[in-house]
C-alpha cells in the first residue's frame, strides 16, 4: 500500500494515478512518507521510521529523445539521398577499379 505525499492518505489501489482526499498525482509532494505515511521534513532524503528514500531520481529529458529522433531521420534520410543522388558514372575509380567488375555485381 502506497500514501500521498502530499497529503499522507493511503491510495485505494496501487494503480491510483491520483490522491481522492487532495487531488495531486501519485508522486507528487515532500510532506509525507510514500512508503508509511509519516510526515517528513520537505528537505528529507529518507524516511526516519521506515528508511525509504524520499527523493526520485529525475526522469530523463524528453526533449534530448525528440530531438535524437528527429536528427535520426533527417541525417539518415539526407544520406541515402545523397547516396541515390550521385550517378554511377561519377564515382571515382576506387570505389569500382573497372566497369567490367561494376557490372559483374549487377
Amino acid at each position: 500500500m502506497y500514501f500521498c505525499k502530499n497529503c499522507g492518505e493511503p491510495y485505494m489501489t496501487d494503480e491510483a494515478v491520483m490522491c481522492v482526499k487532495c487531488g495531486v498525482a501519485k508522486g507528487q509532494g515532500n510532506n509525507y512518507c510514500h512508503n508509511c505515511g509519516k510526515p517528513l521534513a520537505p528537505d528529507a532524503a529518507v524516511c526516519l521510521n521506515c528508511g525509504v528514500a524520499n527523493k526520485q531520481a529525475p526522469a530523463p529529458d524528453a526533449k534530448s529523445k525528440l530531438v535524437a529522433g528527429l536528427l535520426a531521420i533527417f541525417l539518415g534520410t539526407f544520406g541515402v539521398i545523397s547516396i541515390l543522388a550521385i550517378p554511377v558514372r561519377q564515382l571515382p575509380n576506387w570505389y569500382f577499379p573497372s566497369w567490367e567488375s561494376f557490372y559483374a555485381v549487377w
